[in-house]
């Protein structure tokens, strides 16, 4: 004698499927995946919580290098050949922009994900970088210059802000 097998209905609705799946324990895709970013993200912010040394350190240098060419730009302005004055700084200021892009590098090019912190960071470098092949003589008459760094450190206080939610997070401290 053969069992008998329930017949199941063969015109169900999309919905009804969905419902019946989730009764039976099907996960939806959407929820798989909102998931995993969310796995992903927390294994990346105890990353970046294990090396936040070099994350700071990076932010304290655009930070620094920023202020620094703030004020060389105002300087030009004030010689009687900007250009010329440009010119010079770039000469002298190429180590300490070498010194901040191997800074970065560090906490870049290790091949791992640092998550919404490492996505932060790499736009407020990219925005650095940008200024830095952008400057020139009389960069500082013009106004889009000011607002340029007003984006770069807006930029970098959300890099900091991330980084000090990660310090604080008493999930990551307690660890796996």
């Amino acid at each position: 004698m053969r069992p008998t097998i329930a017949a199941s209905p063969l015109s169900m609705t999309p919905d009804e499927l969905a419902e019946t799946r989730r009764k039976a324990g099907f996960q939806d895709g959407a929820t798989l995946e909102a998931e995993r970013a969310e796995a992903r993200e927390r294994v990346a912010r105890s990353y970046v919580r294990a090396h936040l040394p070099a994350y700071r350190e990076v932010v304290k240098a655009l930070r620094g290098n920023l202020a620094e060419i703030e004020r060389a730009a105002r300087r030009w302005l004030r010689t009687s050949d900007p250009q010329r004055a440009y010119e010079r700084w770039r000469g002298v200021s190429r180590r300490r922009a070498d010194r901040v892009a191997g800074l970065y590098a560090q906490v870049a090019d290790d091949g791992f994900d640092g998550g919404h912190a490492q996505r932060l960071l790499a736009d407020a470098y990219r925005r650095w970088e940008e200024l830095r092949e952008d400057l020139g003589g009389e960069v500082a008459a013009d106004a889009r210059f000011s607002a340029l760094l007003v984006e770069l450190r807006d930029a970098l206080t959300a890099v900091a802000r991330v980084l000090d939610e990660i310090e604080h997070d008493e999930e990551l401290a307690a660890g796996p």
